[in-house]
């Protein structure tokens, strides 16, 4: 696996327990873990060039 989807994994899985968690000291310190994950895991892909498809319009219908 590699170190960004394992980075994004461990930010999810942070954000859940937050979730759930009733002790408010724990759940911000996991929501502030969570949230150091994310940001690596953006640095990360910081350097990497996002390819997004793009589906063609519909053509004109004659005679509508």
């Amino acid at each position: 696996m590699s170190k960004f989807r394992e980075l994004l994994r461990l930010a999810k899985d942070r954000y859940a327990r937050a979730k759930v968690t009733v002790n408010p000291a724990s759940k911000r310190a996991l929501a502030q873990q969570a949230e150091e994950y994310s940001k690596e895991a953006e640095e990360l892909q910081g350097g990497r060039s996002v390819v997004q498809a793009a589906f063609p319009k519909p053509a004109p219908k004659i005679g509508q």
